[in-house]
C-alpha cells in the first residue's frame, strides 16, 4: 500500500507541474498567435521538442515534489497528528499551487498587453 501511495503522489504532482505548464505556455503561445498571425507556422519541430522537454522538467519537478508532500503527511500521520491537521496541510498546498497559477496568469496578461 506504501508504494502505491508514493507512486500516486508522484504521479499526481508530476501531472499538476505539467498541466500548470501546459495552461500557462498554451495560453501564451496561444495569445501570441493572435498578436501575430503565423508567428508559429514554422515552428512544428521546434515545439514538439519543447513539448517534450517540457514534460521531462514536469517530473524532474513533480517526482521529488510527491515525495515530499508524501512523506510529509506520512509523517504526520505516524506520529499521530490529528486527520484535520494532515488535511489542512494538503489544502494548502493546493491552494498555493493555484495561487501560483493565478499569479502565471496575471503575468502573462501583463506582458500581453504592456
Amino acid at each position: 500500500m506504501t508504494s502505491l501511495a508514493i507512486l500516486l503522489s508522484v504521479l499526481s504532482m508530476t501531472a499538476i507541474v505539467a498541466v500548470r505548464y501546459f495552461a500557462s505556455s498554451g495560453l501564451f503561445a496561444w495569445i501570441s498567435a493572435r498578436r501575430v498571425p503565423g508567428i508559429h507556422d514554422r515552428l512544428g519541430p521546434q515545439m514538439r521538442r519543447e513539448i517534450g522537454w517540457s514534460l521531462v522538467s514536469a517530473a524532474v519537478f513533480g517526482i521529488p515534489a510527491g515525495l515530499v508532500a508524501w512523506g510529509w503527511t506520512s509523517a504526520k500521520v505516524w506520529r499521530g497528528f490529528d486527520i484535520a491537521r494532515v488535511r489542512l496541510s494538503v489544502e494548502l498546498c493546493t491552494i498555493y499551487w493555484h495561487f501560483l497559477l493565478v499569479v502565471w496568469l496575471v503575468l502573462f496578461a501583463l506582458l500581453l498587453f504592456t
